[in-house]
């Protein structure tokens, strides 16, 4: 999290975000012989890899306009 704390670029940001996420997909499957735990980790970890397709895009329609994947650097061109 502290990383995520500290971006300044938008790659950074999407780093630090698929970090924490192995974390979270680990602890929804942590139950090993339940199925339904199973079912979720799988669940869980499509939709976020869904998510992060469309923050990617996102990141590449800023970088695309204004040229830089600084956060302050997209800020001042906004």
């Amino acid at each position: 999290m502290m990383l995520l704390y500290q971006c300044g670029g938008m790659l950074t940001i999407f780093v630090a975000l698929e970090l924490t996420s192995i974390s979270l997909y680990i602890l929804t499957a942590f139950h090993k012989g339940e199925l339904r735990s199973q079912e979720a980790a799988v669940k869980y970890f499509m939709f976020a890899q869904i998510s992060s397709a469309f923050l990617l895009f996102g990141h590449e329609l800023h970088n695309g306009m204004t040229g830089a994947t600084s956060i302050f650097a997209i800020g001042e061109a906004i």
